[in-house]
């Protein structure tokens, strides 16, 4: 399976609209995508609403300015529930329009319009710059509202001699406590890997439910060091920016889907550089395979031969498995794995035949900060095993990267060669000469190393191996005569 950017990501998404497709971008991204609505929307006043329309019917405007796509659909569906819907769409075809945002704009492609003045940055403010050279004095404006009063347009056109009219389609409910509170315990625990918020409003009520928590500066911190804030575009950014948010990520244009795609590749672009350090295990006691067919025998096999009682967990086993947990060698829990199988791990061998299982219990191993290797996917465990060979206390691993586990079958198969099964006898036999070996020099260690390892010595011990502790006896005897 290709590892994609978002693998083993968890993005939490902060508004409900649209919620599908983002998390469908998402998923195609690796990643998995979970809804935390910081907010709704509902109607607005209806009668309020009602006198805005029926006014904007009757006397027209000379321009006409749209801020959101969903408000400019509000606009025309309430216009059509008061039977206002063919005057009001005369006037949109009669007005200079002027609008904010992609999303409006492609709605009003379906209505065949074409706006004369788009905002240079997504932002209310950008679409102020954009209408700064034209002269509004003595000219009617209307303006679709969305969810509040925008005084930095309003109140400026106001200032400019224009006769503004407001038509409040809806406003904004902030979140309910409990999914605040779910949001904070996500991101103060490290359970989410991004907040991505589609709006400003959502960043605003978000964080001014947080400072009632008093939990504010914990917030910060978890957007500094774990958690991105993902931002669909500058106004959402500024909001971000006004309470703190000091890491950023957000697309060139603002577009959900870029959004997304902004994120893939700040964690493609910010992956740690790959980290390879062999070690050796000691002190595993408490080991878990998952799987019950021919690669997951192959990996209790060699824990076996190192010494460890590993617990597997599979439905079904191959009769070499079935024959290990006769003998006593396992312990073996005969079902599907749950993610409660990971209490009291220390490491885990996700080794069955769907990779989307083995995907899942290492994003489960992982979150619990085990060890976890990935038979088919090495890249989402934190450890792969090495080829090895052992002559008792003696081990020589060979990694090839999964580059070749072919070539790593070769070598391993070329240093049996080297490393002969009389390796075990001399290494046993070193263990117990410890003490004598230590008291000699450095000199006299290599000279007695060279020695025991050479070809012939070697050959020589290969067919009388009964020689060894004869060997060991004499020559440290006659090295410590020349202390």
């Amino acid at each position: 399976m290709k590892y994609l950017p978002l693998t083993q990501k968890r993005i939490a998404v902060a508004g409900a609209r649209r919620f599908d497709d983002l998390q469908a971008i998402i998923e195609k991204q690796g990643g998995e995508a979970i809804l935390r609505s910081m907010m709704s929307s509902s109607d607005h006043d209806e009668a309020e609403v009602e006198k805005a329309l029926k006014t904007f019917a009757a006397r027209g405007t000379d321009w006409l300015i749209l801020v959101t796509g969903v408000g400019t659909k509000a606009l025309l569906e309430k216009a059509e529930g008061l039977g206002l819907a063919v005057p009001i769409k005369q006037h949109m075809d009669a007005a200079s329009l002027a609008i904010r945002g992609y999303k409006t704009l492609n709605v009003l492609k379906t209505l065949g319009l074409k706006p004369e003045v788009i905002d240079d940055d997504g932002t209310v403010e950008g679409l102020r710059r954009e209408l700064e050279p034209f002269d509004f004095s003595g000219k009617r404006i209307t303006v679709q509202l969305h969810g509040e009063r925008m005084p930095e347009l309003t109140d400026w056109l106001i200032s400019r001699g224009a006769e503004v009219l407001e038509v409040p389609l809806y406003f904004y409910n902030p979140p309910a406590e409990d999914e605040v509170k779910t949001l904070l315990y996500e991101l103060l625990s490290a359970q989410v890997d991004a907040v991505a918020f589609t709006s400003n409003t959502q960043v605003h009520f978000f964080f001014e439910a947080v400072e009632r928590l008093a939990a504010l500066s914990y917030v910060q911190a978890a957007f500094a060091d774990s958690v991105i804030a993902l931002s669909v575009g500058s106004m959402t950014s500024k909001a971000l920016s006004s309470w703190g948010i000091t890491r950023i990520v957000a697309p060139e244009h603002e577009r959900m889907g870029a959004m997304i795609m902004a994120l893939a590749q700040y964690f493609e672009r910010t992956k740690p550089e790959k980290v390879q350090l062999p070690i050796m295990l000691t002190q595993l006691t408490r080991v878990l395979v998952v799987g019950g067919g021919k690669v997951a025998e192959r990996k209790v096999k060699s824990l076996l031969e190192s010494g460890v009682f590993p617990r597997l967990v599979s439905p079904d086993l191959t009769p070499d498995l079935q024959g290990f947990v006769q003998e006593g060698r396992l312990e073996y829990l005969a079902k599907p794995f749950l993610p409660e199988d990971l209490h009291n791990v220390q490491l885990v061998i996700a080794a069955t035949n769907d990779s989307k299982l083995n995907s899942e219990i290492a994003q489960e191993a992982l979150s619990k900060g085990l060890l976890c290797n990935v038979v088919d996917q090495p890249e989402l465990g934190n450890f792969t095993t090495l080829a090895s060979i052992r002559r008792g206390d003696l081990s020589v691993s060979i990694a090839s990267d999964g580059t070749s586990p072919a070539f790593s079958k070769y070598l391993k198969q070329k240093l049996e060669q080297h490393f002969p099964e009389i390796y075990s006898t001399l290494m046993t036999q070193l263990g117990l000469e410890r003490q004598r070996l230590a008291e000699l020099s450095e000199e006299q260690r290599a000279a007695f190393f060279d020695a025991l390892c050479s070809r012939e010595r070697l050959d020589f011990f290969g067919e009388n191996p009964e020689q060894i502790p004869t060997y060991f006896k004499q020559s440290l005897s006659d090295l410590k005569e020349k202390l």
